[in-house]
């Protein structure tokens, strides 16, 4: 996953610096990661789905809050292809 979230910011001009694991028990790295986001101007943020927002709320609203502070949200995982 690490390979992935590298290569979605890299493609998109972006270099990787942190990765936030968040681990079962209490949603720590995610607020460790929201810390991070509000104290700069303009980093982006790369996540695996848009649900990995989830444990702060809406994830629309989430990354629609982001983006009004200037930081963009890059999805890493392209969405399942629709088989039916």
């Amino acid at each position: 996953m690490q390979r992935r979230l590298i290569a979605c910011a890299t493609e998109r001009g972006y270099r990787l610096e942190t990765v936030y694991v968040q681990r079962l028990g209490p949603p720590d790295a995610v607020f460790d990661l929201l810390g991070s986001l509000l104290e700069s101007d303009g980093l982006a943020l790369v996540v695996p789905t848009l649900h990995h927002l989830a444990v702060l709320g809406n994830p629309l609203d989430i990354r629609d809050h982001l983006s009004c502070g200037d930081h963009q949200v890059l999805i890493a995982t392209e969405p399942a292809e629709r088989t039916c």
